[in-house]
């Protein structure tokens, strides 16, 4: 689970417990995680360069940056629907502030839509992507996808300021 801490990735398998990372972790702090139910943990942050602000386990302790992609200003979202991840994060671009991924390692930007000025948060509902991030206007603030490759803007409501998405069960 990231954190704010030198160690910032920690792991524990009853919730109460947490041990330190063998090896990884973020430069400043960690910003999210996700699991994909049976072989890989990926987490994003402040890793201080675009490659490692994309980290990679299979076991939860010892964790390396992505092959390919990542974010210069840091990733702030993660997710995972059963086919493919999706990250969000501050990049410089609309089109590099959403990448996604189908291994975990090898990222890639999108196709269309995005936020100039990064993207926050990222869930997937069960048929459609959901991402929050700033991108000047508050219909642009909230974006859709069904692919994870093509977004678009929703048609009302939304942020003035910038959006987050906090998913739970």
């Amino acid at each position: 689970f990231p954190s704010h801490d030198t160690l910032n990735i920690q792991k524990s398998t009853d919730g109460t417990n947490w041990i330190n990372s063998i090896s990884g972790g973020f430069l400043n702090e960690g910003k999210g995680v996700a699991w994909n139910g049976t072989d890989r943990w990926v987490a994003v942050g402040d890793g201080g360069t675009a490659l490692t602000s994309i980290q990679t386990s299979t076991d939860g302790l010892n964790w390396s940056a992505a092959g390919t992609g990542g974010f210069a200003s840091g990733g702030r979202g993660v997710a995972w629907n059963g086919s493919q991840w999706i990250a969000v994060g501050s990049n410089g671009t609309a089109l590099t502030s959403i990448q996604r991924s189908t291994d975990g390692l090898i990222w890639s930007p999108i196709t269309s839509g995005g936020f100039a000025s990064g993207g926050r948060g990222v869930a997937w509902n069960g048929s459609q992507w959901i991402a929050v991030g700033s991108n000047g206007t508050a219909l642009t603030s909230i974006q859709r996808s069904t692919d994870g490759s093509n977004w678009s803007a929703i048609t009302s409501g939304g942020f003035t300021i910038v959006g987050h998405i906090v998913t739970g069960k």
